[in-house]
């Protein structure tokens, strides 16, 4: 890809790979759009279409949120480290801006890539502190949770030099006793929000399986929850 498609191109050719009866020409759409993903101009177009994400439909801005993801699991080479920062508090920025009704899977992308650039960006001081007071300060929590969830999971899944992940796996253990502050005040104001409930005991869990937290440095009735959570003991679900 020589130059730097217009954003109607690429939401026609996101149309036409999800809309468009005709086979052929979906299939065409997906291979623009896989050399699109590949190359440099992909950072900007998902940029900028995530800055329209509550204009778009749900296919588009999922296309651009998991383009980012890519480029920053995949190319974080391909940028300056001039425009780290920049691409941070952007990340940062379209996240605050998700909600339910842009969909789970869109959330999920974007908190995937912050998480990497995070691993990635050795520059960063204190990345998970940063995360939780921007995101809080926008009320941004469903976001936040999810951040948190992922982030001590790619600790293991990208690839990471040896002395990088001992330098991360130090960096969730240092900002644990605000990541549990954090988790706590969700729990007790949860209420009967079971999505909400949900998702801080995953966060729990998450951050149990990387060892950045201990049993030891949770109340019982958390311990408890983590196995079967109180919402669903009635009713006989397991989560």
């Amino acid at each position: 890809m020589e130059s730097q498609p217009s954003l109607e191109t690429v939401y026609s050719a996101v149309h036409t790979l999800y809309q468009n009866p005709d086979e052929s020409e979906k299939e065409k759409a997906s291979q623009w759009l896989q050399q699109l993903q590949k190359s440099i101009f992909a950072w900007k177009i998902a940029d900028e279409m995530l800055l329209h994400q509550n204009e778009l439909g749900l296919e588009a801005v999922y296309f651009s949120a998991q383009t980012m993801k890519q480029k920053v699991q995949n190319a974080f080479f391909e940028l300056p480290s001039e425009s780290h920062a920049s691409l941070r508090d952007s990340l940062i920025e379209h996240l605050s801006r998700t909600n339910e009704s842009s969909g789970r899977t869109v959330m999920t992308q974007l908190a995937l890539a912050l998480a990497d650039l995070a691993l990635q960006m050795s520059a960063w001081e204190k990345p998970t502190v940063y995360i939780i007071e921007k995101l809080s300060h926008k009320g941004s929590i469903l976001a936040l949770l999810e951040v948190l969830t992922v982030l001590p999971e790619e600790v293991n899944v990208l690839k990471l030099g040896k002395n990088r992940r001992q330098e991360f796996e130090e960096e969730l253990k240092s900002a644990s006793a605000i990541v549990l502050e954090f988790l706590k005040t969700c729990q007790a104001n949860s209420g009967d929000n079971v999505t909400l409930q949900t998702r801080v005991l995953k966060c729990y869990t998450s951050w149990l399986n990387a060892n950045a937290i201990s049993l030891s440095d949770i109340t019982n009735d958390v311990v408890n929850s983590i196995c079967i959570p109180s919402s669903f003991k009635s009713s006989g679900k397991y989560f």
